[in-house]
C-alpha cells in the first residue's frame, strides 16, 4: 500500500543521553511502502528540509488515523525523506520458509491417520517438487 496525502510527522532525534521529538503536523508526503522488509520511503513535500541528521525514529498517523512508528534513517543522498523500519512482529513467508528447508535437505513431511491416498500422494509430491533432488524426512501417522 502506497500513500499520498496529508500526515502528522514526529521526527525523534537521538544524541547522547537525550531523544528530542519534533512534530509536524499536516505536512504533505508520499509513503512507498517495501512489504518484504516492512519499509516505508517517506518523502515530504514542505518548501523547508524538515528532516535531519541525527534521526533515529519517526511516528507517522495517516489522515484515516492509522499510525506508523519505527526505527527511522536518512540516507545521505535522499533531501527531506527517511526510510522507516515499521515496528511490529516480522511476518513469514511460510511458503517461503518451507521451501527453502527442503531445498536444503531439512524438509519434514509428518503424516495424519486421517489423510486419504490422494492426499498422503498430493503431500509427497509437493515435498518433492520442493526439495529439489534433496532428502526430506516422511513421519508415519501415530496409533491412536
Amino acid at each position: 500500500m502506497d500513500y499520498l496525502g496529508p500526515i502528522d510527522l514526529t521526527l525523534i532525534y537521538s544524541t547522547p543521553g537525550r531523544e528530542t521529538p519534533i512534530a509536524h503536523p499536516g505536512v504533505t508526503a508520499t509513503l512507498l511502502f517495501n512489504a518484504p522488509h516492512r519499509i516505508w520511503t517517506v518523502l515530504v513535500d514542505h518548501p523547508d528540509n524538515l528532516v535531519g541528521n541525527g534521526l533515529s525514529r519517526a511516528e507517522v498517523v495517516l489522515s484515516d488515523g492509522r499510525k506508523l512508528a519505527g526505527a527511522a534513517r536518512r540516507p545521505s543522498i535522499l533531501g527531506n525523506a527517511f526510510e522507516l523500519v515499521e515496528d511490529g512482529p516480522l511476518e513469514l513467508d511460510l511458503k517461503a520458509v518451507l521451501e527453502q528447508r527442503f531445498a536444503m535437505g531439512q524438509g519434514v513431511v509428518t503424516l495424519a491417520a486421517t489423510m486419504s491416498d490422494e492426499q498422503i500422494l498430493a503431500l509427497i509430491k509437493g515435498a518433492c517438487n520442493w526439495s529439489k533432488g534433496k532428502a526430506f524426512q516422511v513421519i508415519p501417522p501415530q496409533a491412536e
